[in-house]
């Protein structure tokens, strides 16, 4: 039996150690005013996966990807000596601490599938090492494998650390507040939220104000697709409205608390440079629903009727996208029901344009009523296919 020479693995698994610390902790933004929760029961997200839930696979694997380095460099700093226990025991604590500081931090959930992954994946590597140890030449079962493995586990830890903020963000969901109440200075929201095309994860539900930045958290009710959620603080700034998925980043809704009425753009409301009572009739009972400065551009709804009011002058081979989100994907035109939502636009010298309100130009489309429009992204398309200008926005029922 070979001993083998250390002073390699106490600098990788030092340098190891630290990388992990920072990307599953300091490289992660707390939240502390939402709920993260406790997650005690052991296995869940495995039975999870079994039901078709890939990204809890994808996370649990990645989990024991990030700790078998630990293992196998444990193992190389103790070999030939018996070192399981030992590396059930370190892993065991360094991924306890993790947990226990996400969970006090908001920086995640505290979720015993995490421990026993994390030590399921340090107890691999052990075993690894140690067949590499007996049957390899110093050479090869020290440097490069060690290299190897600490390549492997920082894909791991990359993969950790994007998973819940890139990969796996939901962007495309149906969410709406329908009703906003004062209770004891307290504001409760009842609305509605569905992930299309899979099933909906838990959810929490809080509010971030435009101004400040400071977080709201809610006490949130949740039966089936609807919500019930009171803020526990009184708010006295406009606040977006964002959703925590469950295994997930944050989502922005799209959706505005301005006291105790909703809007859908950011900001203050503006209007365009023209007086109200020049506005066409449309408007009058038009909400607006999106807005942007750089091509002083307005998009409302009314009714079953999408307006864009655009101020800059645009080359009129420009189009003009809108792509339609529903619930109904089977009632989507057979092309477009494998992406779940319906690819519809006019070029600014079509026949779309209407007659001009002050010095914007204005357009208008039917929204299609053989489907239920759940949500809407507009933007604008070059020639070419460049993307000039896109915002998702929440249809208005």
């Amino acid at each position: 039996m070979k001993k083998t020479d250390n002073h390699s693995y106490n600098l990788f698994i030092l340098v190891y150690f630290i990388l992990t610390i920072y990307i599953t902790l300091f490289s992660r933004i707390g939240d502390t005013d939402t709920d993260t929760g406790l997650k005690l029961f052991p296995f869940w997200s495995y039975l999870e996966w079994i039901r078709g839930d890939s990204r809890l696979g994808i996370n649990s694997l990645l989990n024991i990807v990030l700790f078998f380095p630990i293992g196998y460099l444990l193992t190389g700093m103790t070999y030939p000596r018996k070192s399981i226990s030992l590396v059930v025991v370190i892993s065991f604590t360094i991924s306890i601490v993790i947990e226990i500081i996400q969970y006090f931090t908001g920086l995640g959930q505290f979720e015993l599938d995490d421990l026993i992954n994390n030590v399921l994946g340090a107890v691999l590597g052990s075993v690894v090492g140690k067949s590499c140890f007996a049957h390899l030449p110093e050479f090869w079962s020290g440097r490069i494998s060690s290299i190897l493995f600490l390549s492997a586990g920082l894909i791991g830890c990359f993969m950790v650390h994007i998973e819940p903020t890139v990969l796996y963000t939901i962007r495309d969901f149906d969410f709406c507040v329908d009703s906003v109440e004062l209770v004891d200075d307290r504001i409760k929201l009842d609305g509605f939220c569905r992930v299309y095309m899979e099933d909906t994860p838990n959810y929490q539900v809080y509010l971030v104000g435009e101004e400040s930045g400071k977080k709201y958290k809610t006490a949130i009710t949740i039966n089936d697709e609807h919500f019930t959620a009171e803020v526990r603080k009184p708010v006295s700034e406009k606040c977006e409205i964002k959703i925590k998925f469950d295994k997930h980043g944050t989502s922005a809704s799209g959706v505005y608390l301005n006291e105790t009425s909703i809007e859908y753009v950011p900001g203050r409301v503006q209007e365009p440079e023209i007086f109200r009572e020049e506005m066409p009739d449309f408007a009058r009972g038009a909400i607006l629903l999106a807005y942007d400065p750089e091509y002083d551009v307005y998009v409302y709804q009314c009714r079953n009727k999408m307006h864009w009011l655009i101020g800059k002058e645009i080359d009129e081979s420009t189009e003009i996208i809108y792509l339609l989100f529903t619930d109904e994907v089977s009632k989507l035109p057979e092309s477009r029901m494998i992406y779940g939502f319906e690819n519809l636009g006019f070029y600014m010298g079509g026949s779309n344009q209407k007659a001009d309100v002050g010095k914007y130009k204005h357009f208008e489309a039917v929204i299609p009523d053989l489907y239920h429009v759940t949500a809407i992204r507009v933007g604008f398309n070059t020639k070419d296919n460049q993307i000039l200008w896109s915002q998702f926005i929440r249809k208005v029922s």
